[in-house]
């Protein structure tokens, strides 16, 4: 979490040297925010959720939609990027779940979620 502005945040910063002397430092990083889930939307074409401390800081699916993403699945990404099945609005969805960890205290959780509409209509179509 930022502590400029309490939004959860990646950062890296790099000492800038001249010489002998450290003159400055360069700092990159995004929020993990409506704008940044969108953005990973488009280029993977799956809704995207952001989990940090147990909670969700923003998703692609809309401020009026509850993701509980299961706990269980969140710590198993801390060692491995972990798979979860779960419901959206009453709608089978599945994720592919990535922890990114942190220097300073806890990592962000980031979810790629796709729904299983399709997957359920394949399978019923080839089973009639």
């Amino acid at each position: 979490m930022s502590p400029t502005t309490g939004e959860a945040a990646e950062d890296s910063v790099r000492p800038i040297v001249a010489g002998d002397s450290v003159i400055g430092t360069l700092k990159v990083g995004s929020y993990f925010n409506e704008a940044a889930a969108e953005e990973l939307k488009r280029r993977t074409g799956l809704d995207i959720v952001f989990v940090s401390r147990g909670k969700v800081t923003a998703s692609t699916l809309g401020k009026d939609v509850s993701v509980n993403v299961p706990p269980e699945a969140i710590q198993a990404a801390t060692a491995a990027p972990s798979t979860a099945e779960f419901s959206i609005r009453d709608t089978a969805a599945q994720a592919q779940i990535v922890y990114l960890p942190s220097d300073v205290g806890d990592g962000m959780t980031v979810a790629f979620v796709s729904s299983l509409n399709e997957v359920d209509a394949a399978k019923r179509s080839f089973a009639w």
